[in-house]
């Protein structure tokens, strides 16, 4: 039997993809409208790369399976919306941004 810790890290998992997923609203928005408008980049491109070192750490940590799965996941969301923000950010924005 999978013990508690296991289980409290699937719900803490849930709960994190459902942070991951938030900005898709936003995104949304962005996409119909084909501009960022007022929105920053940083908080995006800040996620990406914190999810992208935990990606790392879970991997490399005997058992950080859990870590891994939705950092990986995370990181994956986070590198669509900094892709799709690059799109639609106006030159100047693109330029501070990268």
């Amino acid at each position: 039997m999978a013990s508690l810790s296991f289980f409290v890290g699937i719900i803490g998992n849930v709960i994190s993809l459902l942070v991951f997923a938030s900005p898709i609203k936003t995104f949304w928005k962005i996409v119909k409208k084909k501009s960022t408008e007022s929105y920053k980049g940083v908080p995006y491109i800040t996620t990406l790369m914190s999810t992208s070192l935990w990606t790392f750490y879970g991997v490399m940590k005997p058992g950080g399976l859990l870590v891994a799965t939705v950092n990986g996941a995370g990181a994956a969301l986070q590198f669509i919306y900094v892709s799709l923000y690059l799109i639609y950010a106006p030159k100047d924005k693109k330029n501070r941004g990268v």
